[in-house]
Order: C-alpha cells, then sequence, then structure tokens
C-alpha cells in the first residue's frame, strides 16, 4: 500500500530530526575549537527539514488512506 510506504519515510524522517536535534544541543554545549555555533545552527537547520519531510510524508500518507476508503465505497457500490 502506497500510504504505509510515506508512513514509514514519516517515521524515519522524525528519527534524523530528532538525531540533528540532540546533535545540535551537544555542539552546542561542545567545549571544543572551531565554530560549535555553526554547526549547531546548521542540525537545527536539518532538523526543521526534516521536521518539514515527515509532515509532508504524513499528509500523503492521510491523502492515500482517503482515497482508498474513496475507492473501496465506489467499488462496493457496483
Amino acid at each position: 500500500m502506497i500510504a504505509a510506504e510515506y508512513e514509514q519515510q514519516a517515521a524515519a524522517d522524525r528519527a534524523t530530526t530528532k538525531l540533528h536535534q540532540n546533535l545540535a544541543v551537544t555542539y552546542r554545549n561542545a567545549d571544543t575549537k572551531g565554530n560549535p555555533a555553526a554547526m549547531s545552527g546548521h542540525c537545527n537547520s536539518l532538523a526543521k527539514l526534516y521536521q518539514q519531510a515527515a509532515d509532508e510524508n504524513q499528509e500523503l500518507a492521510r491523502l492515500h488512506h482517503e482515497a482508498a476508503v474513496d475507492l473501496s465505497v465506489r467499488g462496493s457500490r457496483r
């Protein structure tokens, strides 16, 4: 089912969101050379993008579920 594929991708995107959120905190709290603030900002940006992808994939899954129900109802009327 196509909806299940979108749900799986949304779950993977949510996991990647969490990973980058955690990395952002790690970098923000890092006592290291380089630019931990920039690395933290990069991870925050990626987390936002992955969250957006998760939301969009979840919405696509919902739409495919609705389409499947609609097709099922139409098919039962024949």
